[in-house]
């Protein structure tokens, strides 16, 4: 932003017309140009002046104290919303991630222990009342299995590969 610029901006900044981007990229020039700042005090203490005789107030105004505070007021404005946009941008790339996260997991449980999977989709299927079995009583699963690749232990319901040694053809090894 140029002196010309900021200068067009002066009475729009003292009257709290300009928006978040006008605001930060006018009190930065006029932080780095005293011109513009002593333009700016000179404004204020004019509209602030004219303000309080039209109102019929006779109270002692430290002007440029106040043109500070106001400043400063902007300045902390500003921040917030820059504090508060990238809190959403974090919070927003944590819950990506943790969504990625979860996909992974079931992602990998559901290729990788399809008895689980088919057992604990029956268990929640139960708990919400909802029936997911075919017309035959048995249990329909989107999971395609072999069940010669499995079998399962009365006791201990937990799929096992089955490990058949050369001369032990049809031994299940635990």
């Amino acid at each position: 932003m140029d002196c010309r610029e900021a200068q067009a901006l002066i009475v729009p900044f003292i009257e709290g017309k300009l928006n978040d981007e006008q605001n930060e990229k006018f009190i930065e020039h006029i932080e780095g140009c005293s011109d513009c700042y002593d333009e700016l005090e000179v404004y204020y203490i004019v509209m602030v002046g004219v303000k309080q005789l039209d109102e019929d107030e006779h109270i002692l105004v430290d002007f440029k104290g106040d043109l500070k505070k106001y400043i400063a007021s902007k300045k902390e404005a500003i921040a917030r919303k820059h504090s508060r946009r990238t809190r959403r941008k974090l919070g927003g790339i944590t819950a990506l991630i943790l969504l990625a996260c979860v996909a992974g997991f079931v992602s990998y449980n559901v290729y990788n222990h399809p008895d689980l999977t088919a057992r604990y989709i029956q268990r929640i299927a139960s708990g919400i009342n909802v029936d997911i079995s075919a017309a035959s009583g048995r249990t329909r699963s989107f999971i395609t299995r072999q069940t010669a690749d499995y079998f399962v232990n009365s006791s201990f319901d937990m799929p096992l590969r089955r490990i058949q040694t050369a001369g032990e053809e049809g031994t299940d090894n635990e």
